[in-house]
């Protein structure tokens, strides 16, 4: 799965579009997301913090950041945790959407 696949997943788990993701939004939902994408991408590629900030037009620190934050709330609560692994199961994922 490449870093693109994983952000057009978080876009569509939770309704934000790409576009907003990759702006300079400040707000919640957009930016819950973006430290998502951020988090997966890290998670389920090769790819460094560096890498993955020209992705998604942030610093690596924020990359870095943004991943502690919600490992963290993964940490926490493992129902949370789940459904961020969801979004990056296929078959998981496609169920979902089924159902929505």
């Amino acid at each position: 799965m490449t870093a693109t696949d994983i952000l057009h997943r978080v876009s569509k788990a939770r309704g934000v579009p790409v576009k907003r993701i990759l702006e300079k939004n400040k707000k919640a939902s957009v930016t819950r997301a973006r430290q998502e994408a951020i988090y997966l991408i890290r998670r389920h590629t090769k790819l460094s913090s560096p890498e993955v900030g020209r992705i998604l037009r942030r610093d690596h620190s924020t990359v870095l950041h943004d991943e502690a934050v919600v490992g963290f709330l993964a940490m926490e609560n493992e129902d949370y945790a789940a459904e961020l692994e969801a979004i990056v199961t296929p078959m998981t994922f496609a169920m979902a959407l089924f159902r929505s």
